[in-house]
């Protein structure tokens, strides 16, 4: 599962500067399809309860209202997505349907109904870590959001099975390819607390202090990435294995970060065979360099501390956490 906050500069139909209509009117127009179609989910101010069938009106006035308090040029809402891996939706939709399933479209329309139902609750609890994610006492309750749940995805003009002509671009994509898109506002309810995913964390012993509390600055991507991974392994008994995880994506970007920072100070045999190991275990790096100089040792050596010291942290914040 891949948990994905746009950046404002890459969010679809529009950016987040200004009115969410457009960004609003490209997720219908995703859904344009008989099966891809329904209403809204989500939070508004407009009633106390979550609710389920928010219409593309009610969803674009709910965040464009909740704008008190900020400046022309802030960012007014973000955009989220859960892209989940075909084995875990398959899981899922198995499990409902007592049956090996491959395909949204093998559901019968209770069995679907069920399976989106499900993804629903999943996206109000997820939206309960993200509100909680701040630090600042908040729950999904506080939070103004709206969520589509799509079913497909289609062939681009860049995808092989396009360019060597099996495809066209827009057919869809066999198998299961259903993902959530999330649009919250940066204000909470009341319009008092402005919440940004893009501040990052400062240091655990620095705070700030706001309304007379003091509260920890930041939004840590870390913690919430693996919290939303291990609550899918939780709300659908599923047996996730290392390879699949968050963590072990997150040790082999580290390796590929290391290896880029010495792409630079290593000759291109010496490159190409180190960006050839496969052990995503940053100790591998120590073993490659055979002859380095103690510069660069030291350099290596702190480098990859630090970023088993962040892996530990993280981890420690998380299990604290829950």
């Amino acid at each position: 599962m891949i948990m994905k906050v746009h950046k404002p500069s890459s969010t679809p139909g529009a950016d987040n500067k200004g009115s969410v209509s457009k960004l609003i009117d490209y997720l219908e127009k995703e859904n344009s399809s008989l099966e891809n179609g329904g209403f809204f989910f989500g939070r508004t101010k407009d009633d106390d309860r979550f609710q389920d069938m928010i219409t593309r009106t009610q969803a674009a006035m709910a965040i464009d209202r909740n704008i008190k308090g900020l400046k022309k040029k802030d960012s007014k809402f973000f955009m989220l997505t859960l892209n989940f891996s075909s084995k875990e939706q398959e899981h899922m939709a198995s499990k409902i349907a007592g049956r090996k399933i491959t395909d949204v479209a093998q559901l019968n329309e209770r069995e679907r109904q069920v399976y989106e139902q499900k993804m629903k609750m999943y996206t109000q609890k997820v939206m309960d870590e993200y509100a909680k994610n701040f630090n600042r006492g908040l729950t999904e309750k506080d939070m103004v959001y709206v969520s589509k749940i799509e079913h497909n995805r289609t062939y681009k003009g860049n995808d092989p099975e396009v360019l060597n002509g099996d495809k066209k671009t827009g057919d869809k994509k066999p198998g299961m390819h259903t993902h959530v898109h999330i649009v919250v506002s940066r204000q909470d309810a009341t319009q008092s607390k402005s919440l940004s995913p893009n501040a990052k964390e400062l240091k655990a012993n620095s705070h700030h202090v706001l309304n007379g509390n003091k509260v920890t600055k930041g939004f840590n991507h870390e913690v919430f990435k693996l919290k939303t991974e291990r609550l899918f392994d939780k709300e659908f008994s599923y047996g996730r294995k290392f390879h699949e995880s968050y963590s072990a994506k997150s040790n082999n970007e580290s390796l590929k970060s290391v290896a880029t920072m010495y792409k630079n100070q290593l000759t291109p045999q010496e490159y190409k065979e180190m960006a050839a190991l496969s052990d995503s275990n940053l100790n591998m790096v120590y073993r490659y360099f055979t002859k380095p100089n103690q510069a660069m040792l030291h350099k290596l050596n702190t480098n990859i501390q630090n970023q088993l010291s962040l892996k530990a942290k993280v981890q420690d914040q998380m299990l604290n956490g829950l």
